[in-house]
């Protein structure tokens, strides 16, 4: 019953009027629950939340390039309610928030408050062609509901895009659920993805040395900055 409230606590969040406590639950549900579910399947003695964030993040680009012909927002929204359903049929005990789970957390904050200039690009699209396209691949994502298929209208010319749309794809979900703008959406989502790296690292140093590797790893990963 613990997972069914929570889910239902993060979608009464998205009817808040604040754009980030929208964003930040908007990216908790699409990805958490799925990542719970197929994690409760691989690996059932997992109990860290932040891996279910991530393999839910992970499975994000798979999902929108299956439905990459009709990407409309409310798909990944009934995906992570079948999740919690199957969550709560299965009875699958809540996960676990530990001292290595804080010991993240920490890593992750670190990386998204220190080394990120929130103050100047939360509402900022840096210039540039690439930054152009990052912006239209999202907004035709939006009105298209569907992943674009060329450059048009900045490179008409070149008839097949090659550039992969897995982010323009999950941006566009997110800014959707969320009912935001695409700027802070792309800016929040490219922020979320990168600090999961700290969990990525731990979880290679874990599996392949120790536990305590992979916490150093991810400290040592949290002053890489991505700006």
């Amino acid at each position: 019953m613990r997972t069914l409230i929570t889910w239902a606590a993060l979608a009464v969040c998205l009817f808040i009027p604040v754009d980030s406590i929208r964003m930040s639950a908007a990216l908790i549900l699409i990805t958490f629950f799925p990542g719970f579910v197929i994690y409760s399947f691989v690996d059932p003695e997992e109990r860290n939340p932040l891996v279910f964030l991530i393999c839910g993040a992970a499975f994000l680009p798979v999902l929108v390039y299956y439905l990459g012909w009709f990407l409309f927002y409310p798909i990944p929204l009934v995906i992570s309610f079948v999740c919690v359903l199957i969550l709560e049929w299965r009875k699958t005990p809540f996960p676990v928030i530990n001292r290595r789970t804080f010991l993240l957390i920490g890593c992750i904050l670190f990386m998204v408050t220190y080394l990120y200039p929130w103050g100047d690009y939360i509402n900022f699209y840096p210039p540039g062609d690439e930054m152009k396209l990052h912006l239209l691949y999202t907004n035709s994502v939006i009105q298209e509901k569907a992943l674009p298929s060329n450059y048009s209208p900045l490179y008409p010319e070149i008839q097949k895009i090659s550039q992969p749309l897995g982010f323009h794809g999950v941006t566009a979900l997110v800014a959707d659920v969320s009912r935001t703008s695409v700027i802070p959406a792309g800016t929040v989502t490219g922020i979320f993805l990168a600090s999961l790296g700290c969990v990525s690292v731990y979880l290679l140093g874990k599996y392949i040395f120790s536990e305590e590797v992979g916490l150093a790893a991810s400290f040592s990963f949290s002053f890489l900055t991505f700006v």
